[in-house]
């Protein structure tokens, strides 16, 4: 009888959902089975369509809190998300709830989870009783010996009260990193390299004069188009959500803004001259592996994004700056040399071996 397993998967944004598509190709090779794959969203934004295209009606979408945004689509409210959060409580309970006892129904031999905070509140009221395995980057925020930003302090503690609480009733926490880092077996912590989808690895990398740049929120857009308003002999290739305008949106010459898609951005990036893009823990590691300098600009308020740039630039993966000038950043990037370029390489490289080692070893007993 083949390991089956269950994934449960933050849904905002591309880290989490590219994270589980690398982790079921993964489970491919181990013979492991899929058989759910549960997704918590606010309803902002569709799921994307690489992702529904890989897990087809395994998915099963549920509410789960999110962070709510500016007026200007540019930032994160993070009192007044806090706030709606606990509005909410007793109705994100009665879900986290409603969730294990499907999971615990299905009887998976494990759950991965991808940061989603319900799957752990589940564990204060329906204990699965089963190896439940936590993957994001965001562990490190509960690993001694990492820095974290000592401000701004109450988003800080905001952070890391949101980890702890993916993590109850969880059997080891895998903390993706950039480079290698000690282990805390105390707190079962392990650092690992980031998942990476075969699309990324089967890539062959070329050096074009192009920028890429993704953006997580379409308030970002303005900025891209008043400096491009004056850079016009600059070819630029942003990708986007906004899935209500052409496939292709091309509102001046040399500037182009795509439907998010997992294979075309993918061929952008390792063509790309540099990536500019919001500090989002993915895109950062595929940059690495495919050696593209970074530009990374956290999201306003987003402190989870903060603590990716300043530990990307401990990878030498790149630049970063507070606001999104696309001025600063290029010439940022171009006063940029790598600096440790083959530790974050080598180290993403392996990611596979140690992925296949440790579930193996969990679930093949």
């Amino acid at each position: 009888m083949p390991v089956t397993l269950t994934f449960v998967v933050q849904g905002e944004g591309r880290g989490h959902l590219s994270q589980a598509i690398a982790m079921a190709e993964i489970c491919e090779q181990l013979n492991f089975v899929i058989d759910k794959v549960y997704v918590g969203r606010s309803g902002e934004r569709s799921l994307p369509d690489y992702f529904t295209r890989r897990f087809g009606e395994a998915i099963v979408e549920f509410k789960s809190p999110n962070f709510a945004h500016d007026s200007n689509n540019k930032g994160i409210r993070v009192g007044w998300s806090l706030f709606m959060g606990a509005v909410l409580l007793p109705k994100y309970i009665a879900i986290s709830i409603k969730l294990a006892r499907r999971i615990k129904k299905q009887k998976p031999h494990g759950v991965i989870n991808f940061y989603e905070p319900l799957i752990g509140l589940s564990q204060l009221f329906v204990r699965l009783r089963l190896p439940i395995v936590c993957v994001a980057h965001q562990y490190f925020a509960l690993h001694p010996k990492f820095k974290l930003p000592a401000k701004p302090l109450f988003d800080k503690i905001g952070l890391i009260t949101l980890t702890y609480i993916t993590q109850i009733g969880s059997h080891s926490k895998m903390a993706l990193s950039f480079y290698p880092f000690e282990n805390d077996q105390k707190r079962h912590i392990i650092a690992m390299p980031p998942l990476l989808r075969n699309k990324v690895y089967a890539l062959q990398t070329s050096q074009q004069s192009f920028y890429l740049i993704y953006i997580l929120n379409s308030g970002y857009a303005e900025n891209v188009l008043s400096w491009h308003a004056e850079n016009a002999e600059v070819e630029v290739h942003c990708f986007w959500d906004r899935f209500d305008l052409p496939e292709v949106y091309n509102p001046q010459p040399n500037l182009y803004f795509h439907h998010l898609s997992e294979e075309h951005f993918l061929q952008r990036m390792s063509a790309c001259k540099a990536l500019l893009t919001t500090a989002g823990f993915e895109s950062v590691s595929e940059a690495i592996y495919l050696q593209k300098p970074v530009a990374m600009v956290p999201v306003k308020g987003h402190y989870e994004q903060k603590v990716n740039s300043f530990d990307a630039l401990e990878a030498g993966a790149g630049v970063r700056n507070d606001d999104f000038d696309v001025a600063t950043l290029i010439e940022k990037l171009n006063s940029f040399s790598h600096k440790k370029p083959n530790r974050s390489h080598d180290w993403v490289k392996l990611s596979r071996n140690h992925w296949e080692t440790y579930l193996g070893g969990l679930f093949n007993k």
